[in-house]
């Protein structure tokens, strides 16, 4: 997977954001992080990006062979990731409303 897709999936995010007033959503895309790209899933809250979760455990049978593209995230690891200037939580955490 080229980087190319991974910088318009976080383009895509950034428009996808402002429509998030007053809701709470959850966005699932690639991310790529210290050179190693992971299936996310980004909470956005009332019109802000809270944080990035980093999937742990791939499927890797069938159609569903995950690990071709994506690499695992360890338990409890978390750290930072920047999108457009902003520094957000990124890695294996919880949210709490």
């Amino acid at each position: 997977m080229g980087t190319g897709p991974l910088q318009q999936a976080l383009r895509v995010l950034q428009e996808v954001v402002p429509h998030t007033l007053g809701i709470i959503v959850a966005v699932g895309l690639p991310v790529l992080h210290q050179n190693r790209v992971y299936n996310c899933a980004c909470l956005l809250v009332n019109g802000q990006i809270a944080g990035f979760v980093a999937k742990r455990f791939l499927p890797g049978d069938g159609i569903h062979y995950e690990p071709r593209w994506f690499h695992p995230w360890s338990e409890g690891v978390r750290d930072s990731l920047f999108v457009a200037g902003r520094e957000y939580p990124f890695g294996d955490m919880y949210f709490n409303p």
